[in-house]
């Protein structure tokens, strides 16, 4: 068996879920893995420059054998209707490789984000079986005619693939009123580290961090809130940045670059509590951080903002504490810094929502 994924973020990137579903897929079949880069989808933006500023690295400097990694040139011009089928004449070397590739066995397409390639795709070839996984509100990472655009080829593929899995509760609502869709939410593989508490739970003063992306959901406001309430507390952001820094930060907020994935579990391993703070918009309201997930499977107590699924998770978890307006942040603070450490919880929470027990539990190949 081979998989195509067509996904939404570059190989040689931070690990998220479209990583450990291609691995997760290569354990459990032994096949191999053509993997394809995302492409300019959108009509350009702004916001573009802060990217355009980022180092370029390679698409796949140390592949396993199993993977093979492709990029796609496409002129950015998809949202224009007739117009994008200009950039069929430059993936005539990806729909060669496809070709071959289920002349000889047979192939599963997973799509990670919607595109006129996947849809192109789709209506080619005869897939053993596809499979389109949401992980987000797509079409509000978009704005104008992009965002139209966008929905318009969602649903498109939406009502064309085999199976659909959705990473959130929002998006299970939204998208089961169309057809059946399966929940399979994040998770997180940080199994191989300490039970025990972060080593800066015993220093002083502690550190409050977020890693990941910077981006137009970050909420700086409550980043600051809990900067100017606390003090005595170091404030750690560690990612790219997408977005300005507001000016005149407190003294005690740190920005450190993105690092690899290994770095990120050590920097981690020294947070005394992990934060999340994400805007509430129709953007998060469809979103299950994966952070959330590393950050409690290592046994750090998490300050969050009130968005999507971390609504859920405040259910039944004693170390997660919600911020919303009327919050006090020296308080909650407090509050996660007393929080206690149970084992038992925490191994119980690592074996439940660990990536292979999110993909064994749906019947992808049928």
């Amino acid at each position: 068996m081979q998989l195509i994924y067509l996904s939404p973020l570059p190989w040689n990137s931070f690990e998220q879920r479209p990583h450990r579903f291609v691995q997760w897929f290569h354990a459990t079949t032994g096949g191999s893995v053509l993997w394809i880069d995302p492409y300019a989808s959108r009509l350009p933006a702004v916001s573009d420059v802060f990217r355009a500023n980022r180092k370029q690295s390679l698409v796949c400097p140390d592949c396993p054998s199993w993977l093979t990694v492709k990029s796609v040139y496409s002129m950015p011009i998809e949202p224009l209707g007739f117009l994008s089928q200009v950039n069929l004449l430059f993936w005539h070397a990806i729909f060669a490789e496809v070709r071959r590739l289920v002349a000889k066995d047979r192939v599963f397409l997973a799509i990670g984000k919607p595109s006129k390639l996947a849809m192109a795709l789709l209506k080619t070839f005869p897939f053993s079986t596809s499979l389109y996984d949401a992980m987000d509100n797509f079409p509000a990472f978009y704005g104008g005619i992009s965002r139209y655009s966008f929905a318009a080829t969602e649903l498109q593929i939406m009502q064309s693939v085999d199976k659909v899995l959705v990473s959130s509760t929002a998006l299970h609502d939204k998208w089961s009123l169309i057809r059946p869709v399966i929940l399979t939410k994040n998770a997180s593989d940080v199994f191989d580290t300490s039970l025990s508490y972060p080593e800066s739970a015993n220093d002083s003063p502690p550190v409050l961090g977020y890693v990941g992306t910077v981006a137009k959901w970050f909420d700086w406001d409550m980043v600051l809130k809990l900067a100017h309430a606390n003090p005595h507390a170091r404030i750690r952001i560690i990612g790219p940045h997408y977005v300005r820094v507001p000016d005149n930060l407190p003294s005690n907020i740190e920005l450190l670059p993105e690092c690899l994935n290994d770095q990120a579990i050590r920097a981690m391993q020294k947070f005394t509590i992990g934060l999340i703070p994400f805007k509430r918009d129709g953007l998060t309201e469809s979103v299950d951080p994966i952070k959330y997930y590393e950050y409690r499977a290592l046994g750090i107590p998490v300050i969050s903002s009130s968005f999507g699924e971390m609504l859920m998770h405040n259910v039944d978890d004693e170390g997660l504490f919600l911020v919303d307006a009327e919050t006090d942040a020296a308080k909650i603070v407090e509050h996660a810094l007393s929080a206690p450490q149970k084992t038992e919880w925490i191994d119980s929470f690592r074996k439940e929502n660990s990536w292979a027990n999110r993909f064994d539990s749906v019947d992808v190949f049928s």
